[in-house]
């Protein structure tokens, strides 16, 4: 909460605000067992007291039963803040991090958020997970565009398909806008997956089975968004104008 800034909700289930703030009642009880377990003078203790003083001292919910006839309706009072309250991305940026994140795509970053676009990145490069993280997962489905920056190496990175996939998904229950970017590779080596595309989706059906349904989706999650319409970055062009176009035209969408 201190070095992120995080949102914290603290949620009363059928106890007193100033009874956690205090410690008193039966969190008084509970850290004077903790002060016998480990000490009057721990330090541990001292920070869980000080945590519960500090988080009870936030705006919150007081649940009673009786006051609150129905727990749903309560519960979906908080689920709607929430989705309220928490941050929405204008653009979602896929992108192979070996090939670009510190070339083309860090560029495209920078000129969105210039113009005050709400972007999000994967900056800590995260991609040797097995697994996409619920932190992107979640980015993905609050954005408003998914720009796919498609270059030599995406299709090798099973990371970089399964946001494909989850891309895909949004576009489909969400209405999402996808945008393709090929960055130095045809289109229809990303539609049919040939070449270095057709090469990496072997080496997957050789990990997982050539019958594998997670290969077999990310298939199709190529072939759909590489047949949307998108922009070709080629050699005899400048980068820099090449990106300010996708950005103005990202704008003039926004303005609509």
């Amino acid at each position: 909460m201190k070095t992120k800034g995080q949102l914290v909700w603290p949620i009363y289930y059928e106890v007193e605000p100033s009874e956690v703030r205090r410690q008193s009642g039966i969190y008084g009880e509970a850290m004077s067992e903790f002060e016998q377990k480990f000490g009057h003078e721990s330090e541990m203790v001292w920070k869980w007291r000080s945590a519960l003083t500090e988080v009870s001292s936030l705006s919150g919910w007081v649940y009673e039963t009786g006051y609150h006839s129905y727990e749903y309706k309560f519960i979906r009072k908080i689920v709607r803040l929430a989705v309220e309250s928490l941050p929405r991305y204008d653009v979602f940026l896929s992108f192979s991090g070996e090939d670009t994140r510190y070339s083309f795509t860090g560029f495209l970053y920078n000129a969105f958020r210039r113009e005050g676009f709400n972007i999000f990145m994967d900056d800590e490069g995260l991609e040797g997970g097995n697994q996409i993280s619920e932190t992107l997962m979640r980015a993905i489905e609050m954005s408003r565009l998914s720009i796919v920056v498609f270059s030599e190496n995406y299709a090798y990175s099973t990371w970089c398909l399964d946001e494909l996939a989850k891309i895909i998904e949004c576009k489909k229950t969400k209405n999402q806008m996808v945008w393709p970017i090929f960055h130095y590779v045809e289109k229809s080596d990303v539609c049919n997956q040939t070449k270095s595309y057709g090469e990496a989706m072997a080496a997957h059906e050789e990990r997982f089975g050539k019958d594998s349904e997670k290969v077999q989706n990310w298939r199709s999650a190529l072939s759909e968004i590489a047949n949307l319409d998108g922009h070709h970055f080629r050699e005899n062009e400048y980068q820099y104008e090449f990106i300010e176009r996708v950005v103005d035209l990202a704008i003039a969408i926004g303005n609509q």
